[in-house]
């Protein structure tokens, strides 16, 4: 038992070593910088997947709702005033198309970025000469996860809505039953987390990983996401910071939460990479990357 709390112990120190030593604060600076221009285009993009299924008035509530669950009232207004005002914006068949290559591009920005720290982390970059290659390659993979990220959003909403169909069901029956389907969509929702970021961790980064290799990361990192969002709630919602910008305070929400949530992102990708460390495991890296110290040595 002493030896485990030991491993675990150094683990939490790499770990922390790491995540200072990559300047993640940084890079979640950066992410937050390129959310600004990627939000509208990521939340169209998810909606208009999911309106293949539901109803938008659905889908732009339920939204809503999510928004308004991680990062409060001021920041969901702002998303769903800026998604109103682009989704009744209209223009001719060039303009759509335009639109659409944006929406592409803006949505796929964030997870290009998180995939350029992730790099920096387990220490690997594009070779020489496949820039154009990688930032293809980079785009079809963000955009997959942006289809994942609709995926994902929409069988959250099927459990809600199974889950409150069951509780209206049985509410004559259990007159409690409100805290279990509250139970129920935390645990759900956390399941939900916990398997985009296992596979963020796994298929952004230009290294071949295991799944044993990021699943203990992913659950890390979905705790302390959900301690973290309350956490970040509670800040944003006393935090004097945000009152002082006044109209812009919204925008300002947004920027802090995801510069907060990026960090505990990159922790748990340091996570990974210092239990795979302390695993011994070989990571390959992929077709078009090389490790970072070869590539400066060969230039």
């Amino acid at each position: 038992m002493g030896r485990s709390l030991k491993d675990i112990g150094r683990l939490l120190k790499d770990t922390v070593k790491n995540w200072v030593g990559d300047k993640a604060p940084q890079s979640a600076a950066a992410v937050a910088f390129y959310t600004i221009f990627s939000l509208s285009p990521l939340v169209i993009a998810v909606v208009g997947m999911l309106g293949f299924v539901l109803s938008e008035n659905v889908v732009r509530e339920a939204l809503d709702e999510e928004i308004r669950a991680l990062i409060g009232p001021r920041g969901a207004a702002l998303v769903n005033d800026t998604l109103t005002r682009l989704a009744d914006r209209g223009g001719g068949i060039v303009g759509t198309v335009v639109g659409v290559l944006m929406t592409g591009f803006g949505a796929t920005t964030v997870f290009a970025q998180l995939q350029n720290q992730l790099n920096a982390i387990w220490n690997v970059e594009a070779k020489p000469g496949k820039g154009a290659l990688v930032f293809i390659r980079t785009r079809i993979l963000s955009f997959g996860f942006v289809l994942i990220l609709g995926f994902l959003l929409l069988v959250s909403l099927a459990v809600d809505a199974a889950l409150s169909g069951f509780a209206s069901v049985l509410a004559d029956r259990i007159p409690d039953i409100a805290p279990v389907v509250h139970i129920g969509n935390f645990v759900v929702w956390t399941v939900i987390v916990t398997a985009l970021f296992a596979g963020m961790f796994k298929y952004l980064p230009d290294v071949q990983l295991q799944w044993r290799d990021v699943i203990p990361a992913a659950i890390l990192t979905s705790i302390l996401f959900s301690v973290g969002r309350y956490l970040i709630g509670l800040y944003l919602g006393h935090s004097a910071v945000v009152s002082a910008y006044g109209a812009a305070g919204s925008l300002v929400i947004i920027l802090l939460w995801v510069y907060f949530s990026c960090q505990l992102f990159f922790f748990g990708a340091e996570f990974s990479k210092a239990y795979t460390n302390r695993r011994n495991h070989d990571t390959p890296v992929n077709d078009f990357a090389v490790r970072a110290q070869n590539a400066k040595a060969d230039g």
